[in-house]
């Protein structure tokens, strides 16, 4: 009898562990659901902001890109003039504008020019000035006779 007993009281128990661990394995089951869940919708979230994130960092490019060519509107870059060490810009590009295109320009035409980079030790070749005028229309003026300098090395 004391056996008979024994084996009911085994096989309660079992039947008690068997469905404690299928309740455990469920509620781990429905656990996991939900952590994926919530992970795939977060990270569906995350792809959106970094395709928004994409998209306004290209925007922002174009724009700083509209805003430098606005800015550079009225520059033109000169390659070719002699670089003299002290050299005033400002004259040299006066006198090509007046004597190789023939355009009446003043300095007071231009707000700045200086040249672009830093020369380097083995360079040969004189570095580009860049001219700023103070109006578009002047440098309009000299960007239109440009093909006068076809040739003279400027």
């Amino acid at each position: 009898m004391a056996t008979e007993d024994e084996n009911i009281i085994e096989s309660v128990v079992n039947k008690i562990g068997e469905s404690a661990k299928q309740e455990v394995y469920e509620s781990l089951s429905y656990d996991q659901k939900c952590l994926e869940d919530k992970y795939s919708e977060l990270n569906a979230k995350l792809e959106k902001l970094v395709a928004d994130l994409e998209k306004n960092r290209l925007k922002q490019i174009d724009e700083l890109d509209s805003i430098n060519q606005y800015g550079r509107r009225n520059c033109i870059l000169i390659h070719g003039a002699a670089e003299v060490k002290g050299e005033d810009t400002d004259h040299i590009a006066v006198n090509l504008f007046n004597t190789k295109l023939n355009i009446p320009i003043n300095k007071s035409d231009l707000d700045r020019s200086h040249r672009l980079n830093t020369k380097k030790r083995n360079q040969n070749r004189p570095r580009p000035i860049i001219v700023k005028f103070s109006s578009y229309n002047k440098r309009a003026e000299v960007f239109k006779f440009k093909r006068r300098l076809k040739g003279s090395g400027v």
